[in-house]
């Protein structure tokens, strides 16, 4: 109703701008390019926040448009938007994303721009960026990875809209079973090396064994900078003596294959 009231005002303003007046006061009619959005992610409904000087929009958009048309005030004007949002949790005030303590990554796509309206009509293009990462751990272990128990930790555990960088608080999941020996889980942006594997044994007294696999993966050349991030494949053999990292580029599927002794 709150959008509805302020679309009807913003029209009946634009209406009573005339020729003489100053049309810095008049609102711009803004279209959200969409047409570059992913054919994947077209049956999404963008949440979208836009600011300019005189107030703030929260909008809810189909992706399968190829447009979106909405109002801004003339002058400087802050877009942010995302999808993906399940478990996590959204703070409107801050504009800022957080996965709540043993939840992996949602799978969170990105959208953040500020541009200067002074036209009658202007247009931003909506590109959504990847805000985590696939990681995939092949356990060649002795027996049966039953017998084990696994989480990872580290300590960043969101994003801010505002800049795309990770936002510290502590971060932990258990990885999920998705195949013989194989587990996988979404990581949130990083802002360092901390990401640790914790390894726990049924079957030993619950010894566990603590990877620094942050470190590894900083070693081989990932960035966790990149506007969107890479996913990345972990091999262990059975007695933790060899890792192999590979980076998988998330579009291409090209990979990077290093081996740790």
């Amino acid at each position: 109703m709150k959008r509805l009231f302020f679309t009807a005002i913003i029209i009946l303003f634009i209406t009573s701008c005339s020729i003489k007046e100053n049309k810095m006061l008049c609102p711009s009619i803004l279209y959200l390019d969409l047409s570059e959005v992913k054919q994947s992610l077209k049956d999404r409904t963008l949440s979208a926040t836009i600011i300019d000087n005189s107030q703030k929009q929260a909008l809810d958009i189909a992706l399968k448009q190829n447009t979106h048309k909405t109002y801004v005030y003339k002058g400087s004007v802050n877009i942010f938007a995302f999808i993906g949002i399940k478990n996590s949790q959204y703070q409107n005030i801050d504009n800022l994303i957080q996965i709540p303590k043993g939840s992996e990554s949602d799978s969170i796509y990105t959208h953040t721009s500020s541009k200067y309206c002074k036209n009658e009509i202007e247009t931003e293009k909506i590109i959504l960026h990847k805000q985590w990462c696939s990681l995939k751990i092949i356990l060649d272990v002795q027996n049966n990875s039953n017998n084990y128990t696994y989480s990872i930790s580290g300590n960043w555990n969101g994003i801010s809209l505002i800049n795309n960088k990770a936002i510290a608080g502590q971060f932990l999941c258990i990885p999920r079973s998705v195949g013989q020996n194989i587990i996988e889980a979404r990581i949130p942006r990083q802002g360092d090396n901390s990401l640790v594997l914790n390894i726990y044994s049924k079957t030993n007294r619950g010894k566990s064994v603590n990877i620094n696999i942050g470190e590894l993966i900083d070693n081989q050349g990932y960035s966790w900078e990149k506007d969107d991030l890479d996913d990345i494949i972990i091999h262990l053999d059975k007695s933790l003596n060899q890792i192999d990292v590979k980076i998988v580029d998330w579009e291409k599927g090209n990979n990077k294959t290093t081996f740790i002794i």
